[in-house]
């Protein structure tokens, strides 16, 4: 059931004395767009392509190869649809790039530290990345509703709220936006039904400097500066806060990151070139 929430103090339940554990954090969802040269019409070759692609540029993703594509209707402007162990790639032959998204259950799969090392690939990810979600599971017996009724950042006007028999979730900030947060718990007997998770959706030009964000600092110092925009009033919301924002992709970083960004924006474009060129061997990439 989907309701328009407003917090009130009634709905709000006591605090436990003792604080929460600290939390786990993981890296919850990566998408970005690799370029081929367009096959209109080429179903199956420029599928191919994409596979092969992926293969010999990040091998630590699973084998898409084998998998069959369907039709999908409302990704526009993709027209096919591959999934495989929670890898999607969605693609139109008709046009020169592909969506590649590694959801939740491809990030578990696959772990932090390989999609860290995605990030950081030579094959023009960061500057091709259009979402990088954050998430923070607390062993906690707090639930959403009193995490969003203690109060946050008024900047959010957005607030959404799911109740079934499953769980309950809580969206803080537009779900078009750039930058929101969910807040849920699953009810029991679900095998997560004794934690407490944020998930720090980030998207588009967000998403890019929170992935240089993550490269430089880690993955709780990104969480706690993702949750530090959001202002929370409950102290378990405030786990890892840094006291400082995320940078945007446009700010000057320090030093090594604008090294990073000439690398992203100069660099890895010449090396993209240069392969569609046929210049560059798959055993340049494998070196």
């Amino acid at each position: 059931m989907h309701q328009q929430y407003t917090p009130t103090s009634t709905q709000s339940a006591t605090v436990p004395t003792i604080p929460p554990p600290p939390g786990k954090v993981k890296i919850d969802w990566v998408s970005f767009t690799i370029k081929l040269p367009a096959k209109p019409g080429q179903h199956l070759e420029f599928q191919q392509d994409i596979t092969d692609a992926l293969r010999y540029r990040f091998p630590m993703l699973p084998n898409l190869s084998g998998a069959a594509a369907q039709g999908v209707g409302k990704r526009k402007p993709y027209t096919r649809i591959v999934e495989h162990a929670g890898v999607v790639i969605l693609f139109n032959p008709s046009i020169p790039h592909a969506l590649i998204e590694i959801t939740g259950q491809g990030c578990t799969a696959i772990g932090n530290e390989n999609l860290i090392t995605l990030l950081e690939s030579p094959h023009n990810v960061l500057e091709r990345l259009t979402r990088l979600d954050v998430a923070l599971d607390i062993e906690t017996p707090i639930t959403p509703a009193q995490i969003v009724s203690e109060g946050y950042s008024e900047r959010f006007k957005g607030l959404n709220f799911w109740h079934e028999e499953s769980g309950e979730s809580y969206y803080v900030g537009s779900k078009k936006s750039d930058r929101y947060v969910r807040v849920y718990r699953w009810h029991e007997p679900h095998p997560r039904a004794h934690l407490l998770r944020f998930e720090y959706v980030t998207r588009r030009e967000t998403a890019k400097a929170t992935a240089i964000h993550l490269l430089e600092h880690g993955l709780e110092h990104t969480l706690g500066s993702l949750s530090h925009v959001f202002a929370w009033k409950h102290p378990a919301a405030n786990q890892y806060d840094t006291g400082q924002r995320i940078k945007s992709w446009s700010e000057p970083h320090k030093e090594s990151a604008g090294t990073m960004r000439w690398v992203v924006k100069a660099v890895f474009p010449a090396l993209e070139r240069l392969q569609s060129e046929g210049a560059l061997t798959p055993e340049f990439w494998r070196n």
